[in-house]
């Protein structure tokens, strides 16, 4: 049987990485991509020095030295998921959108205090994100607040 997705997926546990779950999503990717997904994995490793890339076979394997903080972690990634985002014509607001659907909670704070509103307003490198006023405005909307 042959699927038609296209993923990407982050994870911090993936191999060479120990454990159990380094070695189920290593199998679940594998799994899928023999089935005909096409699979962008981005694995945040606390034991990389440096980023690194490689196409694999119905996707790619990007790996990212990661912190100790998530918030961190995302905001070193949001200039990948931009360059991924823009190559395959997509945004990220459907991801937003599709989250919120689902109950995901947008009053939340992180350890530094920032909301996801405050994350998607935030300039990254020098740059606004993608459609981050879009995103903005959907967060707005699902928290019950006024959008400006």
């Amino acid at each position: 049987m042959s699927v038609n997705l296209r993923l990407l997926w982050l994870t911090a546990r993936y191999a060479p990485g120990r454990g159990g779950m380094a070695v189920s999503c290593d199998r679940a990717v594998h799994a899928l991509r023999r089935r005909g997904a096409w699979i962008d994995l981005v694995h945040l490793s606390r034991a990389a020095t440096q980023a690194s890339y490689a196409p694999r076979e119905n996707g790619s394997e990007r790996v990212l030295p990661a912190g100790d903080e998530a918030p961190h972690e995302l905001a070193a990634l949001w200039p990948q998921l931009e360059a991924h985002s823009t190559r395959t014509g997509g945004g990220w607001t459907h991801v937003v959108a599709f989250l919120i659907d689902r109950g995901a909670k947008v009053d939340v704070v992180d350890v530094l205090g920032k909301s996801p509103l405050d994350v998607a307003l935030n300039r990254v490198g020098g740059r606004t994100a993608p459609n981050a006023e879009a995103v903005a405005a959907l967060l707005r909307n699902a928290n019950g607040t006024t959008v400006n």
